[in-house]
Order: structure tokens, then C-alpha cells, then sequence
């Protein structure tokens, strides 16, 4: 997990919505990990073969000269469960501030 400059972001949370569920249009983000680490990264699980959409978000309260206060969410990916690749990058950044 990242910033657009490439900062890591400990304290962001990956999160996976499944198809055909309400959290998976929205994004909504149901099912969301722990925290990332110091490096910015997280160990994710998923089950089944459906199809599942993976995306990062942070809410950043004080703000900072860097980043504004708010929800700050990446792109997301979408894949089978089954066949996530065994690494993926997230970045937050403003264009997908909420």
C-alpha cells in the first residue's frame, strides 16, 4: 500500500467484496483486513470461486501538507478467489478521495 509518490501507508486496510453482494457495487468494503504494516503491506485470505473485487482504503484524519483529510481509496481488481495473483499493489491517492 502506497501514496502516488510512493510513500508506504501503514494503517490502510485492504478489503475484499465479493459478487453479487451489496458491499461489491459500492465498494463498500465489508470485509477489510487489519491495518497494514511499517512497509505497507498485508497478507489477504479469500475463499470460494466466486468473483471478488480488492481494493485499499485509508482515512486520514489530522491531514498534513501531503494529504488532505479524508477517505482516500485505490483502484480496485478484480479477479476469480481462486486466482489472485500472489502479490498486487494498491495506491491511494487523491483522484479516489471520497
Amino acid at each position: 500500500m502506497v501514496w502516488a509518490d510512493g510513500t508506504p501507508e501503514p494503517g490502510a486496510s485492504v478489503c475484499v467484496s465479493y459478487d453479487k453482494t451489496d458491499d461489491c457495487e459500492a465498494l463498500a468494503g465489508g470485509h477489510c483486513t487489519r491495518d497494514t504494516d511499517q512497509h505497507g503491506y498485508v497478507v489477504i485470505r479469500t475463499y470460494g470461486e466466486s468473483q471478488v473485487r480488492i481494493f485499499a482504503r485509508r482515512f486520514v484524519v489530522g491531514g498534513d501538507e501531503a494529504r488532505e483529510r479524508g477517505r482516500y481509496r485505490s483502484q480496485p481488481i478484480q479477479y476469480a478467489a481462486d486466482q489472485i495473483p500472489s502479490a498486487a499493489s494498491f495506491v491511494l491517492n487523491s483522484a479516489n478521495r471520497q
